[in-house]
């Protein structure tokens, strides 16, 4: 994200990891609690990029949330971080972040102009020119659609830390499937390649209704992936959103879910990252016709109801 690149050789690589991949699983951590101490250059070279990271995701976040939410908190803007981290108060530094704010919004399909920052910071942007950014605000290569033999990818469903979802065809099926392939920034590095392999060995090892299947395991041009089955029903975060919910449905999904967990640990896996967002939920059946009534009848009306999925590892 940043443009300085003498600034970023200093950057905590391990507390930006961090602190974006909380971010990314839907749990962000207060930038406070992964900074480095202070003082010092890595300090401030780490603190820089983490205020980038946030003003970038927490947008995407409120986009997402929006829908929803008839109040959506606005996203931090620089005078925020500058209150927060006086730190930051240095000509150079404010206007990095002026243009990352600025780039963040332009992303997140707003129109800041020039002006407005004109407005905020007279001193520093007399002209507006001072606060030009180039967008996209990713590289080519991560807007770019993936070209996977056997497949037609269609659009992005969603990012890990590790990789990016698609929606995508099996061609000589014709059955859709979710296509999670490793990010090129994870596959620069050896363990991650070799975790992304065995976290896609393990899921495969997993046959179970209630655990999300994997179809197909393989790497094209040094980039791997895997082929999932594609659940379109939301995922368990959405669908309770933070508020209490009856207690019969929800002691009848900790049984569904702990017994995929117990058919995972039976067989040595071990899920990392059990959370109401990996929990996927396929579209409701209805009920299917029955010969008999009765009994037989109110037993098959519990599948009108979603179907739990754990999402992989």
């Amino acid at each position: 994200m940043a443009e300085d690149t003498s600034a970023l050789s200093l950057v905590d690589e391990t507390a930006r990891k961090r602190f974006e991949r909380a971010w990314l699983d839907g749990a962000p951590a207060p930038i406070e609690q992964v900074l480095p101490a202070a003082p010092g250059p890595v300090y401030l070279a780490t603190l820089q990029e983490l205020v980038a990271i946030e003003m970038e995701l927490s947008r995407k976040s409120a986009r997402q949330r929006s829908a929803s939410d008839a109040t959506p908190a606005q996203p931090p803007r620089v005078e925020d971080y500058l209150a927060r981290f006086p730190a930051l108060n240095q000509p150079a530094i404010v206007l990095r972040l002026l243009k990352e704010e600025r780039r963040a919004r332009l992303g997140n399909g707003e129109r800041p102009s020039p002006d407005e920052y004109r407005s905020r910071f007279p001193a520093l942007v007399p002209t507006g020119r001072e606060v030009d950014v180039t967008l996209p605000l990713l590289p080519p290569a991560a807007q770019e659609k993936p070209t996977i033999p056997g497949y037609e990818v269609h659009e992005r469903l969603g990012e890990g830390g590790m990789g990016i979802v698609y929606r995508a065809r099996h061609l000589a099926l014709n059955r859709m499937v979710a296509l999670k392939i490793m990010s090129r920034q994870a596959g620069a590095q050896g363990d991650e390649r070799q975790r992304f392999k065995i976290e896609a060995e393990a899921v495969a090892r997993l046959q179970h209704p209630h655990i999300v299947q994997v179809h197909e395991i393989g790497e094209e041009r040094g980039q791997p992936y895997f082929a999932l089955e594609l659940v379109e029903g939301g995922n368990l975060a959405e669908k309770i959103a933070g508020t209490p919910q009856p207690s019969g449905p929800s002691a009848q999904l900790v049984e569904v879910l702990a017994r995929a967990m117990h058919h995972a640990h039976e067989r040595g896996i071990v899920h990392r990252d059990l959370k109401p967002a990996n929990v996927l939920l396929a579209p409701p059946h209805p009920p299917t016709p029955s010969p008999r009534t009765g009994e037989g009848e109110r037993m098959r009306s519990g599948e009108a109801a979603p179907s739990p999925r754990l999402a992989p590892l």
